[in-house]
């Protein structure tokens, strides 16, 4: 059975590719205004230093996952089943440990919903 061509995977990566740099250059230009939307939550000082140190993080991932014609896939599709996976799972647990942000269930859902696409693209 042929997979409709949004859900396979360089697609699918390509999405998480381009959902994640923009995450990652919006917590660099403002990481108050992200913690705030996931987690509720104001930051300051070293918060706002690691906050923009993971947008520059997020950015990495992106442009090392960029799904070109000559780069395997497979690796790329690998890292961010990973990461998809995690931080699902640990959005989804803060959510329920805690009141959050308006976009935490939106984000923790976003991140499973890559991850089932992810493992159904059989790239893994």
């Amino acid at each position: 059975m042929r997979l409709p061509r949004l859900l396979e995977p360089r697609n699918v990566l390509l999405f998480s590719v381009v959902a994640e740099g923009a995450t990652g250059a919006l917590a660099v230009l403002a990481p108050g205004l992200v913690a705030q939307l996931l987690f509720g939550a104001e930051v300051s000082g070293a918060g706002v230093a690691y906050g923009r140190l993971l947008g520059m993080t997020l950015i990495a991932l992106a442009i090392a996952c960029w799904p070109g014609a000559a780069l395997p896939l497979r690796p790329a599709v690998r890292a961010m089943l990973t990461y998809n996976t995690l931080a699902a799972l640990y959005l989804a647990y803060l959510a329920i440990l805690q009141p959050a942000g308006i976009l935490i269930w939106p984000a923790a859902a976003e991140h499973a919903l890559v991850t089932l696409l992810l493992i159904s693209a059989r790239e893994v």
